[in-house]
């Protein structure tokens, strides 16, 4: 398959990496940072999802993972300075990530979000659009988590796909909950005249994933194995 038509995508269990063969590949601003950590989940999340990251951008790269450097944006957002035409994004939650990367600069964004128990009315009246609050009334109670996980994971891949994150404004488009994933409308910011294209990436039923490009592409999601075999 053409390279340029695939995006290629990870779905990693973390704790089926092993951390001292990940922290290996990190660099020393990253060792100090994973070292910051005073949870030790939190450590191996933050260890195994970078070094995961970097195997990622070494497949389309062709530079070796240990040698990719790093800068980030005012915004937060990490930027390759020696692979400067990759695209990548991740998003990690209670032991799992989701890594995309594309060989070009493409708009990419993706999230994953655990089902937890969260104050769905608080959040979604704060953060979501009328029409989208309109939609998680109408669910019953054993499935409003789901909904409402599954609205927050696109909106935060559409977000950061557009590049400029919460600052966008998420009350200034609605999305949908169910399949096949779409903007449903948009009052600014996320324009939905414009190609952009949600594909729901989750692998069960205990969480939502969500990849957002401004572009359709081929999407076949591997596993850590894929990277750490």
């Amino acid at each position: 398959m053409n390279k340029k038509t695939e995006l290629s995508v990870w779905f990693l269990d973390l704790t089926k990496i092993d951390v001292d063969k990940a922290q290996a590949l990190l660099s020393a601003d990253e060792q100090q940072r994973q070292e910051r950590f005073l949870d030790p989940d939190k450590s191996h999340e933050f260890t195994c999802t970078r070094a995961s990251l970097r195997l990622a951008i070494e497949r389309v790269s062709d530079i070796p993972a240990k040698e990719l450097e790093f800068n980030y944006a005012e915004s937060g957002k990490p930027h390759c300075i020696n692979a400067p035409q990759v695209s990548f994004n991740v998003s990690h939650s209670h032991m799992h990530a989701l890594i995309a990367v594309h060989p070009e600069k493409i708009n990419l964004g993706v999230d994953i979000e655990y089902f937890r128990e969260v104050d769905v009315d608080g959040l979604s009246r704060r953060f979501f659009s009328q029409t989208e609050q309109a939609l998680l009334l109408s669910r019953v109670d054993h499935h409003l988590l789901k909904s409402f996980f599954t609205i927050w994971t696109r909106k935060e891949a559409c977000v950061k796909a557009h590049g400029k994150g919460i600052s966008l404004g998420l009350q200034t488009f609605s999305v949908n909950y169910d399949l096949p994933a779409r903007i449903l409308d948009s009052t600014g910011g996320v324009d939905p005249k414009h190609q952009w294209v949600l594909t729901d990436v989750s692998q069960g039923d205990d969480h939502a994933a969500c990849i957002c490009t401004s572009e359709k592409f081929a999407i076949h999601v591997k596993d850590e194995s894929d990277l750490w075999s």
